[in-house]
């Protein structure tokens, strides 16, 4: 297998798309370069410039169901 030089994109899946986004652009100062949202008005993803790459943080209603079958994952709602 040839080594890989680079990565074009990576996606989080996350129950809170505007407040995980706040948190990369804050804590690790990446930039904003595009949100998409649903026919509601609602953010269905922000995508975030990381070097080269882009970190596509995208809303899944699944996060929400996995966290009472896994109380234990991370959470960006937990506390401490």
């Amino acid at each position: 297998m040839p080594p890989i030089h680079n990565i074009h994109h990576i996606a989080l899946k996350t129950s809170n798309v505007e407040r995980l986004a706040l948190f990369y652009q804050t804590v690790l100062g990446l930039t904003q370069v595009r949100v998409q949202k649903k026919s509601d008005g609602s953010v269905r993803s922000v995508w975030l410039k990381v070097g080269a790459t882009l970190l596509m943080i995208e809303k899944s209603e699944m996060v929400e169901s996995q966290s009472k079958l896994f109380p234990h994952s991370f959470s960006e709602d937990a506390q401490g």
